[in-house]
């Protein structure tokens, strides 16, 4: 309510001033898997009055299961529909696929998976997107997606056309799983959801502030 009721003030200033922000504010399409929930409505929030912040979050899709959902393809119809500015990505945790003879998760499957990333954000480059934003995954708790967060992230590295975010260095600064994380001077949160994988919202909160510092440097907001 108090965001509806802040929008509605500066929206009637804007027009009261012969400004038009909300026409010409950047539209950021925040889109991937699952790994991308909560940090969409963390950067719909801190870019409230700044940017118009679009979702658009495929939960259980991946760049290694074309035949079951084709993100070269989608990316076509996301541009002309969204018609975002700047796409900001994430995804990787349910890439468990071969890709042809490279099997998951090596640094030969890494080569592979960074170059579909590469033809991915190249394809939303070229039906209108200035940048790509790629963010690397935090570590999870050790399972059987340690692997392919781990090639996942490798990949996202090397990738070249991209920005990174990285929400690893973020989270997982010294390379392990934390549930819990000091997220202001004597504050500690939960940042991690309980499944050990995504993120919790304060952890969210700390990718997406991330994402607005680069974009705010790179001059989109």
């Amino acid at each position: 309510m108090i965001r509806r009721t802040l929008l509605v003030a500066v929206a009637a200033a804007s027009l009261a001033t012969g400004q038009a922000w909300a026409s010409e504010a950047p539209r950021i399409l925040a889109t991937g898997d699952s790994m991308m929930l909560l940090t969409d409505e963390e950067l719909k929030d801190a870019l409230a009055n700044r940017a118009h912040v679009l979702s658009d979050v495929r939960a259980a899709t991946g760049l290694t299961k074309p035949h079951l959902f084709d993100w070269q393809h989608y990316a076509r119809r996301q541009m002309a529909r969204r018609r975002p500015d700047v796409v900001v990505a994430a995804m990787g945790a349910n890439e468990a696929f071969a890709i042809g003879r490279a099997k998951c998760c090596g640094r030969r499957w890494s080569a592979r998976y960074s170059k579909r990333v590469e033809r991915l954000a190249a394809s939303w480059r070229r039906h209108g997107a200035d940048a790509v934003y790629w963010l690397t995954l935090p570590e999870p708790v050790e399972s059987f997606i340690t692997p392919r967060v781990r090639g996942v992230n490798r990949a996202v590295r090397a990738a070249r056309g991209i920005r990174l975010v990285d929400a690893y260095a973020l989270l997982t600064p010294d390379g392990v799983f934390h549930r819990d994380m000091e997220t202001s001077p004597g504050v500690v949160q939960q940042v991690r959801s309980d499944d050990g994988v995504h993120l919790w919202w304060p952890g969210a909160r700390i990718v997406a502030a991330q994402i607005v510092r680069q974009l705010e440097a790179d001059g989109v907001v």
